[in-house]
């Protein structure tokens, strides 16, 4: 039995037909292959959060029907079909598009989820929640981030004129209700990303650096050490960890609870990590085409 089909997001409706806005989405991005981590993901925040979020929303290219029922039947979850908006061969295989996939755009999403939600938290798939995060969709706010202590230069390929490029960089965690101007930026995003794709290394990182300085909006920054540490680096504080470079949890960095998940996801019958650098090549490049 399937419980959801994939859903659209880009459908407008009239004003009269809208909905009232729902309170919290947790939004995931991630190619099909990546089933298992979802799993692991979704395990932990059913097990850790005092409140769940009023959605899980995951943007994919491409998750078979059985692994979605699977995945389903741990948390309700709204899958997205993500279709990449820029047609432009310049940019579809630009050196940065062909290292991430397309999906990593997925990110500029969000903001578009302001028009159903008043606040949109972004996870990522190589984390492993230790507790409670309901507090990240707590309180009135524009950008929630952890601030880095490397610039935005760090994130480039090639310098880009118009821009602070010595700023301190962030991990951008949540979008708020603040951001009237939603569509905006989600446009300017997409943008910048035409101009400038053969010039980033951190694509969507840079992109909203340059968002939130262009239209001066202010961050609320939490702890790094709290929300996206890198386990090596983790005290007791925290409440994320990111693996965040290699080696991934499924490769090689050592996590009981995150091992545990995954023999649970095994037990259900999901699919098992597929390794090798031929498969993630193939992969990569058949998201471009299709996306």
């Amino acid at each position: 039995m399937e419980f959801r089909f994939d859903s659209v997001i880009d459908e407008r409706k009239p004003e009269s037909l809208k909905l009232e806005k729902k309170k919290v989405a947790f939004v995931f991005k991630l190619t099909g292959n990546f089933d298992f981590a979802l799993a692991s993901m979704l395990m932990d925040l059913k097990r850790t959060q005092s409140r769940l979020p009023d959605e899980i929303i995951v943007f994919h290219d491409g998750i078979p029907l059985e692994s979605k029922n699977l995945l389903y039947s741990i948390l309700p979850v709204r899958f997205v079909k993500y279709k990449f908006p820029i047609k432009s061969p310049s940019v579809r295989f630009s050196r940065t598009v062909r290292h991430f996939t397309p999906l990593v755009f997925a990110s500029f999403e969000c903001l578009r989820l302001l028009e159903e939600f008043d606040t949109v938290i972004q996870l990522d798939y190589d984390q492993v929640i230790l507790d409670d995060i309901s507090e990240l969709a707590v309180g009135s706010f524009s950008i929630r981030a952890c601030q880095l202590n490397a610039t935005v230069r760090v994130m480039l390929r090639r310098e880009i004129s118009g821009y602070d490029l010595n700023q301190r960089g962030f991990i951008t965690l949540g979008f708020g209700s603040d951001l009237t101007n939603y569509q905006e930026l989600y446009d300017f995003c997409y943008q910048e990303l035409r101009r400038n794709a053969n010039r980033l290394i951190m694509p969507e990182m840079a992109i909203f650096a340059f968002m939130v300085e262009k239209f001066g909006i202010q961050i609320d920054f939490v702890p790094l050490e709290v929300y996206t540490p890198h386990p090596r680096d983790a005290t007791a504080k925290a409440k994320v960890l990111h693996g965040h470079s290699q080696p991934k949890f499924w490769n090689g960095l050592a996590n009981a609870q995150w091992q545990a998940n995954y023999k649970h996801w095994l037990e259900m019958g999901g699919r098992p990590y597929r390794s090798g650098r031929l498969f993630d090549e193939i992969r990569r490049m058949r998201a471009v085409l299709l996306s």
